[in-house]
């Protein structure tokens, strides 16, 4: 896997998720794995995940959430690449032009708070489309009807604290 080098050329991300789909038959099968069941927001998503080298290769299983105020809207603290494999959901993706060091100050709450205030772009993602979240500056959330499924692939978080800073610690109901 290239590691995510050139995060601008959707081409070599297009090619991690071909190869991250080849390679999940053998991780399956051949490789410890992780998995996490996420609770504190909608969509409930179940992920499992593998690590290879600096790269992490996730399928996750998102439950519906038919409202898009009550689905988790939230930044990735790594770049990533996402297929949907079955299925379909909505997207809704609000990016800024911000100095992207200024987000390493402010917790996830305030990221929410600031960025709700941005208009957001939806799209619907079905079987077969690939997305790109591959700047600190995009929030997504996603919003199913029905149960959707989809496989994500990971670079590097952008700052060596970032997971743990964007993570919700708390029910926001």
């Amino acid at each position: 896997m290239n590691h995510f080098t050139d995060q601008h050329n959707q081409w070599k991300w297009k090619d991690e998720l071909v190869n991250a789909e080849e390679l999940i038959l053998h991780l399956i099968h051949n490789v410890a794995y992780k998995t996490v069941n996420i609770l504190h927001d909608e969509p409930q998503v179940w992920r499992i995940w593998w690590e290879v080298e600096n790269t992490r290769i996730a399928l996750h299983k998102i439950f519906p959430c038919v409202n898009p105020d009550d689905c988790f809207f939230h930044p990735h603290p790594w770049p990533s690449a996402i297929r949907c494999l079955k299925w379909w959901y909505v997207h809704y993706v609000w990016s800024y032009n911000w100095d992207p060091q200024v987000l390493n100050t402010l917790s996830s709450q305030e990221l929410e708070d600031f960025s709700k205030g941005i208009i957001r772009t939806e799209t619907s993602v079905s079987s077969g489309d690939y997305y790109l979240m591959n700047d600190i500056r995009q929030f997504h959330q996603v919003s199913a009807n029905s149960e959707s499924f989809s496989i994500m692939v990971m670079g590097n978080p952008y700052f060596p604290w970032a997971t743990k800073q964007f993570s919700r610690k708390t029910t926001r109901k």
